[in-house]
Order: C-alpha cells, then sequence, then structure tokens
C-alpha cells in the first residue's frame, strides 16, 4: 500500500495561507500546482497573510504572480452569504474564532471546493461546525501531487523535507503515522 494516493477530489481548491507558505518552502509551488491539474483559489485576506516568502533571498510576490498569470492561482473575493460566514468565524467564541485568512478560506468552501488547512484547530472548528466541507493538508496534498504525476516517493519526500525545514510546515493530529511513513519508505516504496 503506498500513501501516494489521492486525498482530494478533482477540480479546484481553496488554499489557507499556511498551505501557501508550506508550497513555497517546498521548492517547487509551481510543479506541485501543476501536478494536481486544478485551479487553486486563494480569498484576498487569506493572500495578504503571506508577507514573505520563507526561504531567505526569495520574494513570494513574483511567485504568486506568475501562478496567477499561468492561470494557476485565482485571487477571489467573498460575495455576501460568504462574507457572513467568515464574520461567524472571525467573531466566534475564544474556542471557535479562527483567524482573518482561515475563515476567509473555508468561507470560499461555500463554492463545493475542498480547503487546505493545517491547523488542528480550524480542521476542528470545520468539522463540527460545517460538516460536509472537504478539507485536507499540505501533506496530503503533497502526496496527491506525487500520485497524480507519478513521481518517484524520493521527490515527494524531497518536496516534504524543503517544507518542514523552509516552512516549518506542521502536520495536522493523526498524520504523524503517514508522515513517518513517507520519510522512513515503509510499503517497499522505491527511493529512486
Amino acid at each position: 500500500m503506498s500513501l501516494l494516493f489521492d486525498h482530494l477530489p478533482h477540480g479546484p481548491i481553496v488554499l489557507d495561507a499556511s498551505a501557501i507558505i508550506n508550497l513555497l518552502g517546498c521548492g517547487d509551488i509551481q510543479g506541485v500546482v501543476r501536478a494536481l491539474g486544478c485551479v487553486c483559489l486563494v480569498e484576498q485576506r487569506t493572500l495578504n497573510e503571506v508577507q514573505r516568502h520563507p526561504v531567505p533571498g526569495q520574494n513570494h510576490g513574483p511567485v504568486l504572480d506568475e501562478l496567477r498569470q499561468l492561470g494557476m492561482l485565482s485571487i477571489e473575493r467573498m460575495t455576501g452569504g460568504e462574507y457572513e460566514t467568515y464574520l461567524s468565524l472571525v467573531q466566534g467564541s475564544i474556542t471557535s474564532r479562527l483567524d482573518s485568512g482561515e475563515s476567509a478560506a473555508i468561507a470560499l468552501t461555500s463554492r463545493g471546493h475542498p480547503v487546505v488547512l493545517d491547523e488542528n484547530k480550524a480542521r476542528t472548528v470545520v468539522a463540527r461546525a460545517f460538516p460536509n466541507i472537504t478539507f485536507c493538508s499540505t501533506l496530503k496534498m503533497l502526496l496527491t501531487a506525487g500520485k497524480r504525476a507519478s513521481w518517484p516517493v524520493d521527490r515527494v519526500q524531497q518536496l516534504v523535507t524543503s517544507a518542514r525545514r523552509n516552512a516549518r510546515m506542521g502536520v495536522p493530529r493523526g498524520e504523524a503515522e503517514a508522515l513517518s511513513e513517507l520519510m522512513s519508505g515503509v510499503h517497499g516504496w522505491p527511493l529512486n
């Protein structure tokens, strides 16, 4: 059994700021998005949270602009109904209140697209308040890219290692075993 599995439905996906930062940190954001074969949607408030490239000496602006020009990244604005969802998330109780970028990303899921969230609190809020929303982590997005592009496992390992080193990519609760299996090369995967 391989962890290089399709963890996302085909079609557009919504990115949270942490996912964008992790993808920048992996060193090949364009290759990953191309391998996914979809458009990544980012709400303007979410994009505003990406203040710098996680790799010293690199500028995130031109990288994201190029993705936008290639039609791989779409900067979105919330509709009125989505804005109400956003407000309910940023103004919720202390246990359910989320930051602006996460809230904006979650609000866009009303369009029927999955969202990439890495923060445990955001994932818990979504699972409780919006049980019909599909979400995954950056780790599972990278595994999906590897599966769809038929990459060797060592390429996915390298992307994950770079994202963890450069962007301090966290792994949500419940996915530590998947990370361990990927990095140790169990299941007889070829480590080219």
